[in-house]
Formats: structure tokens, C-alpha cells, sequence
């Protein structure tokens, strides 16, 4: 695992940052576990879970946990949770303090519907419980199966590329809103955020299994191209095609189509106030 007292010095480095404050000097000495940690989910995030788990263990109390959770725990499942949100469903099955934890995690805004789900299915009924912080907003999946599942999706960029996000709208066969979420994506073109808003609405479709699929999207674009109309020509696009692609091919009963944007202004909402709360967030930090 690295340094052998990496686990007791960040025990020891939130009992001080509690006690004295994060930037004191009592802390200080051992802000290098802090600082590690952090590190290994950026760049190490396997290794990061396996400290995570012993952080967890060795925790003393619930208010440690809060802060296992609010950190490392939250950030990698904002960051890597699509590659690791398994493997915390397992662990969380086996280990009830490690459960208790994972109820803890926020991160709604910054992280994938489809994860931010299956967190939720994993807590289980400790999401107000304990630690718990996970927000608990959606009936969703529903527990009877969807015969039709209409999903919509949008994409937008300023600045092309520019900050984007994303929308997504799901809505059962009688007209009911079963989900909806916004995403902030980084900066990147209009047609790879109508990409990654479709990878996201399909990810977060699939838990619910639908007997039928229909797509919905104001990219004329990206429905071409995922019906064959149009090659895909750029390289970054090709990667989000092929993923795309793959996520559409698991349902049994799908269909894409074009739609106007006057019809999809729920996902296209989500998606501008996604960025709109980004660029607030960050224009009052440069204001400090």
C-alpha cells in the first residue's frame, strides 16, 4: 500500500485539521497523507480503492467516515466511476461500515447519472441513515418493467469547443417523467456533448431494461451517423461512435430518430443549466 503509515498520519491528519484547523500547524506534519491520497485517485485510482477500504476499516467514528466520503471516496466515483462503481457495489455488499460510508458520497453534479444510480442501489436503506448525504430525488429505476422507454438527450458547447453539458430526460409509455439530470462535461465541441449526453442516457436507460427504446435527439448529426447515414470522419468522434454504438446494440428494441429542438427543450434546459451553475460556481470563486 505504499507508506506504512499512510493510513494512520490521515487519521491523524483529520483529527488535527478538526482540532486546529486544516492550514495549522499542528496539522501540518501530517497533510503529506492527505496530499497522497489525493494523489493516487487522480493518478493511481486501483491502488486508491484499496486505501479507501483500509481507511474505511480503521475509521474511529461516523465523523470520519463523512470525511472518507466527502474526499477520496466521492472523487473517485466522480472521476473514475464508471471503471470502479462495481467494485464498490461489491465491496459495499460485503462490508456494512464500507455501506455506511458510500452513504456519505454526494457528487450529484459532478458525477454520471448511470454511477450516482447505482450508488444509490447500493446503500440501500441506509441513504438517510448514519453518514448518509446520497441525494435521494429519483424512483428510478421503477420496480415493474417499462414496456416503452423514451429517452431524450442533449448536448451543448460554448464556444464549439467550449464548456458543455449535458441533458437527460427519461419518460415512461403514459407521458410520466421518470428521470432527469444535467451534467457540466468539460470543454469540449457541440456534436462530441451530443455524443456523451446519448453514451449517459443510454447507460442510465439500461438499468431499467426496457421492452422497447426510443431515442430521441435534436442532432441531426449524431442520428445519422448512429443509422448509418453519415461516416464518422474525426478520430475523437469514432471513439464516442464505437461506445455509443455498443451501449445501443445491448437492448433488444431500439430505435434512434431527429427530433426538433422545440421538442427536446427539457434535455437542451439541463443541459445550458448545467453549464450556467459551473460558470456561477467558478465566477465567485475568482471573486474571492
Amino acid at each position: 500500500m505504499g507508506h506504512p503509515n499512510l493510513i494512520d498520519d490521515y487519521i491523524a491528519y483529520w483529527e488535527a485539521s478538526r482540532r486546529f484547523g486544516a492550514d495549522s500547524r499542528q496539522a501540518e506534519m501530517w497533510w503529506w497523507a492527505w496530499e497522497e491520497v489525493t494523489r493516487l485517485v487522480h493518478k493511481e485510482p486501483e491502488k486508491s480503492l484499496e486505501v479507501i477500504k483500509a481507511l474505511v476499516s480503521a475509521a474511529p467514528n461516523d465523523d470520519f467516515l463523512s470525511y472518507v466520503a466527502a474526499g477520496p471516496l466521492e472523487n473517485l466515483l466522480c472521476y473514475h466511476g464508471d471503471a470502479f462503481i462495481g467494485e464498490v457495489e461489491r465491496a459495499a455488499a460485503k462490508d456494512e461500515k464500507f455501506r455506511r460510508a458510500l452513504s456519505g458520497v454526494w457528487g450529484e453534479n459532478h458525477m454520471s447519472p448511470s454511477v450516482h444510480l447505482r450508488l444509490i442501489a447500493a446503500v440501500g436503506d441506509l441513504k438517510t441513515a448514519g453518514v448518509g448525504r446520497v441525494a435521494i430525488r429519483h424512483g428510478y429505476p421503477p420496480s415493474d418493467r417499462i414496456e416503452t422507454l423514451q429517452l431524450f438527450t442533449d448536448g451543448a458547447s460554448r464556444g464549439n469547443p467550449g464548456h458543455a453539458g449535458i441533458g437527460i430526460v427519461l419518460v415512461d409509455e403514459q407521458g410520466e417523467r421518470l428521470f432527469e439530470w444535467g451534467l457540466y462535461f468539460g470543454k469540449v465541441t457541440n456534436n462530441q456533448a451530443e455524443y456523451h449526453a446519448l453514451i449517459e442516457g443510454l447507460k442510465v436507460a439500461q438499468l431499467s431494461n426496457p421492452t422497447r427504446l426510443d431515442v430521441n435527439l435534436d442532432s441531426e448529426v449524431v442520428v445519422k451517423q448512429m443509422n448509418g447515414g453519415y461516416r464518422v470522419k474525426d478520430r475523437e468522434l469514432k471513439l464516442l461512435h464505437e461506445q455509443a454504438t455498443k451501449l445501443r446494440d445491448a437492448f433488444n428494441n431500439v430505435a434512434i430518430r431527429h427530433i426538433g429542438r422545440a421538442q427536446n427543450k427539457e434535455a437542451d434546459t439541463l443541459a445550458n443549466k448545467a453549464i450556467d451553475d459551473y460558470l456561477r460556481i467558478w465566477e465567485r470563486k475568482a471573486a474571492r
